[in-house]
């Protein structure tokens, strides 16, 4: 499935025989710059709907799996092999993208120039009335930006035990619900705004 989400993100620069993603068919009027210089990550808001980001399934909107399940041995990252159970899964989806409001794209965002509410918000004022986006998509990393960017609850300074107190895991900004993903790269080549 991360395999998958790559293709959406960055279409057929993560599988020649793709389509082309989201990274190619952003509207550079709907993009803004962090301002990270490397190892940068894009946040990405997406209003969902069939006149804006939808992604069509083939075969009556079902993929194929094979009935059984087999155990083979596999790789991990590694190259250390062990046994797992696979199952192959086949099936044909698509990328649509309504107009130039179904995407927007915060760039260059790393550890020193970090995703925040501000950027949230200033991405959220290119998407017109009506067309408000309805999830946005970033890396663990990101979101880990933006928690350290928010400050920490009431004037709670400290716990008990001394800890330093900290803001809770992002759930949403600015309304819009976040969803971390795996398939966004932390290691993306820097965007050049001119």
């Amino acid at each position: 499935m991360i395999s998958i989400g790559h293709e959406i993100y960055y279409g057929n620069t993560a599988n020649k025989y793709g389509f082309s993603g989201f990274d190619i068919n952003v509207d550079p009027s709907m993009q803004i710059n962090a301002g990270g210089g490397t190892a940068v990550t894009s946040v990405w808001f997406v209003f969902e709907s069939l006149q804006g980001v939808h992604i069509p399934i083939g075969n009556q909107g079902n993929f194929n799996t094979l009935r059984e399940w087999q155990l083979q041995q596999v790789s991990d990252n590694q190259g250390r092999r062990y046994m797992a159970h696979v199952n192959n899964m086949s099936g044909y989806i698509g990328l649509n993208i309504g107009s130039k409001y179904s995407l927007g794209v915060v760039r260059n965002v790393n550890a020193t120039k970090p995703f925040t509410d501000a950027l949230a918000a200033e991405i959220l004022a290119k998407f017109p009335i009506g067309m408000t986006p309805t999830r946005c998509f970033m890396t663990r990393q990101a979101a880990l930006g933006l928690q350290k960017s928010r400050s920490a609850i009431g004037n709670w300074k400290a716990d008990r035990k001394g800890a330093e107190a900290f803001s809770p895991l992002p759930e949403e900004v600015l309304g819009i619900p976040i969803v971390r993903t795996d398939s966004i790269k932390d290691d993306e080549t820097p965007v050049s705004f001119a």
